[in-house]
């Protein structure tokens, strides 16, 4: 599901894109380079009008998707595509 498909499922884009020049959308799962044991769920978070991600199996709070470098991360998946992401990695 990439961006008219995530368009026409009500997705809120981030207005962000990944390290491949993807749109970045809410229920995304993107993974960071170096870091492939984790990966975060893209969030909206209605308190601070932002969105976040927020890491998959962990603890603690989520954090802003805007400070970290879009070249750092990229989309792997989706939450409603690709259920078996959300579980906890081994």
């Amino acid at each position: 599901m990439r961006e008219d498909q995530a368009r026409r499922a009500g997705r809120q884009r981030t207005d962000l894109k990944d390290k491949y020049g993807r749109e970045v959308y809410a229920g995304d799962v993107v993974q960071w380079a170096g870091w492939s044991r984790y990966r975060y769920e893209v969030v909206w978070v209605p308190d601070s009008a932002e969105f976040h991600v927020r890491r998959i199996g962990g603890k603690g709070k989520s954090r802003s998707l805007h400070i970290v470098p879009s070249t750092e991360y990229e989309v792997i998946g989706n939450i409603y595509e690709n259920p078996e992401l959300v579980e906890a990695p081994k």
